[in-house]
């Protein structure tokens, strides 16, 4: 098994839609782009108000492609959910269809997430309590590494 490409997270340009992608690894922001080749601005670029957010929303569905909203933040400890994001994030992180965050350690797709699902961060390792009950008796999970079902 290899590691998650970029679209994992970030989907794909023809999916329109506007990605929050956010966190304190500038450098995995960077990583993560280049190799979805979605168009990007940087937060500052564009404002960070409810009307840039409905614009940008805008220019998306007429464009008919994906742009990516990249902003360096502090390291969250503790949940991660879009209320986790900065003060001056908060516009696009409930305003984006998708919300990443790039951790010291990793990324991880914060919104859209699985009902019942939990994330925090502790200690830089991301930690995800879900509930999995789609596994019958006598069928097979592969890929997936559990504490306990």
């Amino acid at each position: 098994m290899g590691a998650l490409a970029a679209h994992h997270l970030l989907g794909r340009t023809e999916d329109s839609n506007l990605i929050l992608l956010a966190g304190p690894d500038y450098a995995r922001m960077r990583q993560l782009i280049g190799s979805s080749g979605i168009p990007w601005k940087e937060v500052h670029e564009v404002g960070n108000d409810h009307d840039d957010v409905e614009r940008l929303r805008e220019q998306v569905a007429r464009r008919r492609e994906s742009l990516i909203i990249i902003a360096s933040m502090h390291e969250v400890e503790g949940r991660l959910d879009r209320s986790a994001f900065e003060r001056r994030l908060t516009h696009f992180a409930y305003g984006a269809d998708r919300v990443i965050y790039a951790g010291l350690n990793g990324a991880a797709l914060v919104w859209p997430v699985r009902a019942g699902t939990r994330m925090e961060v502790v200690s830089g390792n991301l930690r995800v309590h879900q509930s999995i009950d789609v596994v019958a008796a006598g069928e097979t999970v592969v890929g997936l590494t559990v504490d306990r079902l």
